[in-house]
């Protein structure tokens, strides 16, 4: 045991855990923020390792293999049993102090930043929380990063990663792209809303560096593939002129499953999936958590970082990101 040990790397393990999880090579080099090429060879050293191939192919995707299932539940509870052990043992959240700033997009994390505020409040009340929103939306990913890197903000949730050695990058749960609609609206009444459809109505697009112009590049993309004229859409980096003009026109919002979740738009809006010739291959916005090494051995940070990563997994399942949210 002592001589298998002296060959393991942690990073093997949460390797490990990501292919687990993912079930793909390249899903699990994208949420440990390295390259392809880099996982298949980490799988190949864990293959040797624990002599057992853990991923088979089984028609399109990958399988695990028996050991690889029982090794799951076992694994989780040693890298969280690991974490605790090395986490500062004097940090008290409910007398801690500090200001915590976080650089956000309404896009992709008020859910999950407005529950963040909820448990703080309870758990850890002389901790100041300072949330700026991406109001300008062409900041170069590079710039958000110089934000960290000078002490400016403490955490980035950002749809773009890094893989900079100067920062940590944490993929959150995936966020569904939806079509919302006010209630009432035309479409409401239809369950499967066709490509012809959806370019004959306004549409609004919430964008930010990265997640914007990919969204327009497919509808483009697809509105020649299939030589449908298009309505021009209205691109805004603001939640609340969008909601606004949603709720008070036949314009759809293209946003996160999580829009319905707001205290705004609850019972007001309605969803519908996207068309499929459109975003066929969706595997969901992937929002990620950047924090500058500066910070990673502040206790304080440390329990935030991994309090946003928590509430994250409970504010946005993975199993069920539109929840009731289409009705």
């Amino acid at each position: 045991m002592k001589n298998r040990l002296s060959h393991i790397d942690i990073r093997l393990l949460l390797a490990l855990q990501a292919l687990l999880d993912e079930q793909s090579v390249s899903r699990a080099a994208d949420r440990l923020c390295v390259t392809q090429p880099a996982m298949s060879k980490t799988l190949g050293r864990l293959r040797d390792l624990l002599d057992d191939p853990l991923l088979t192919r089984s028609g399109s995707g990958l399988v695990l293999t028996p050991r690889a299932q029982a090794l799951r539940l076992p694994l989780v509870r040693a890298l969280n049993e690991l974490e605790d052990l090395l986490a500062p043992a004097t940090f008290d959240p409910a007398s801690a102090q500090g200001r915590v700033g976080i650089l956000y997009s309404d896009t992709m994390s008020s859910e999950t930043l407005l529950a963040l505020c909820a448990d703080l409040q309870q758990t850890a009340p002389q901790v100041q929380l300072e949330l700026q929103n991406h109001v300008n939306t062409r900041v170069a990913t590079v710039d958000q990063l110089e934000l960290l890197r000078i002490g400016a903000v403490d955490f980035s949730i950002s749809s773009v990663s890094t893989r900079d050695p100067d920062f940590v990058c944490s993929p959150l749960n995936p966020r569904e792209l939806i079509c919302w609609m006010r209630r009432g609206h035309p479409l409401s009444e239809v369950e499967e809303i066709g490509a012809e459809e959806l370019f004959s109505h306004p549409r609004l697009v919430l964008f930010m560096t990265g997640y914007g112009e990919e969204i327009r590049a497919q509808f483009d993309a697809a509105a020649k593939q299939l030589n449908i004229a298009s309505v021009p859409p209205l691109r805004t980096s603001s939640l609340l002129m969008a909601i606004e003009l949603m709720l008070q026109s036949d314009a759809l919002l293209i946003a996160s499953s999580q829009l319905s979740r707001l205290a705004l738009t609850r019972d007001k809006i309605i969803g519908r999936d996207l068309p499929k010739v459109i975003f066929e291959n969706q595997a969901g916005l992937r929002p990620y958590l950047i924090q500058h090494l500066r910070t990673t051995s502040s206790p304080l940070h440390q329990w935030v970082r991994r309090k946003i990563i928590e509430i994250d997994r409970v504010a946005v399942p993975a199993t069920d990101r539109t929840g009731s949210a289409k009705g």
